[in-house]
């Protein structure tokens, strides 16, 4: 339990609170709250409840282990995405979930697709494991799946259930942007991870 106390350690320094300060604030002695940091004793929940309102945020936050926690590691920035773009291919694929991080079990992939004018998203249908939703941010698509061809316009999203042969075109004149959602994870199968 002493990453409870690092864990109070870390915000209460963030914020620029001295452990004189949050005492004042928590009604708890800076020689208790300096224990606690250090991992020496276990805070009572009253105690945390205490703390983690003094510190605005929320008292499970000092109960998550690493794996919970929101780090760099989760942030895939613009400039840093995986990109697939073949050479003459009719599309480019950028990943938007970290694939590289081992501190996360990916249950899902997401995906940033432009589809070029007149042109198919795969040479044939495209079949995987995944469950699939796909939403236009911008122009126009058709989606097919097995017979069936679904229009879709700007802000339309569409459902398409895991091994079910589907394919998008654009018969439009110019890109179409998808944010395409897989689960489970469809990269891990592709991807070696770290």
């Amino acid at each position: 339990m002493d990453f409870v106390g690092q864990r109070i350690a870390e915000i209460r320094k963030k914020k620029g609170l001295l452990l004189k300060e949050l005492a004042g604030k928590t009604g708890l002695s800076s020689s208790y709250l300096s224990l606690l940091e250090r991992g020496k004793i276990v805070p009572s929940l009253k105690a945390l409840e205490k703390i983690a309102q003094a510190l605005d945020v929320p008292s499970f936050f000092f109960l998550m282990n690493d794996v919970d926690r929101v780090t760099e590691n989760n942030i895939v920035k613009k400039d840093e995405r995986a990109v697939f773009r073949l050479p003459n291919a009719c599309y480019s694929l950028e990943i938007l979930t970290p694939i590289f991080n081992k501190g996360i079990k990916r249950q899902f992939d997401v995906f940033y697709v432009v589809l070029k004018p007149k042109s198919y998203l795969n040479q044939v249908f495209m079949v995987h494991e995944a469950d699939e939703c796909s939403i236009v941010l911008s122009g126009k698509v058709d989606v097919l799946i097995r017979e069936e061809r679904f229009v879709l316009c700007e802000g339309d999203s569409i459902y398409i259930s895991s091994f079910a042969p589907h394919n998008y075109y654009n018969g439009e004149d110019q890109d179409v942007s998808l944010l395409c959602i897989m689960a489970p994870a469809v990269m891990k199968n592709y991807l070696k991870e770290g």
